[in-house]
């Protein structure tokens, strides 16, 4: 938890433990919750890292591919 009561990640090893969460997703085979995983993800890069950064950027591509491939198509 931060220190806002919120419980959105603080530190770049929680934003690489969401990348993670994705990847595993996606090994399961779950592309509508590795896209849920990156909306989340997205949201706190954002927050975080700005729009411009590479991370923010990739993550952006990786969401719209695979809310596309769960018959979500669209990026947020």
């Amino acid at each position: 938890m931060t220190g806002d009561g919120s419980s959105a990640p603080t530190t770049p090893a929680t934003l690489t433990a969401w990348s993670d969460l994705v990847y595993w997703l996606l090994d399961a085979e779950d592309a509508a919750g590795a896209a849920a995983a990156n909306v989340e993800r997205l949201q706190n890069l954002l927050r975080m890292l700005g729009p411009n950064h590479p991370d923010t950027l990739d993550t952006r591509h990786q969401l719209a591919f695979w809310q596309a491939r769960s018959g979500r198509p669209g990026c947020r």
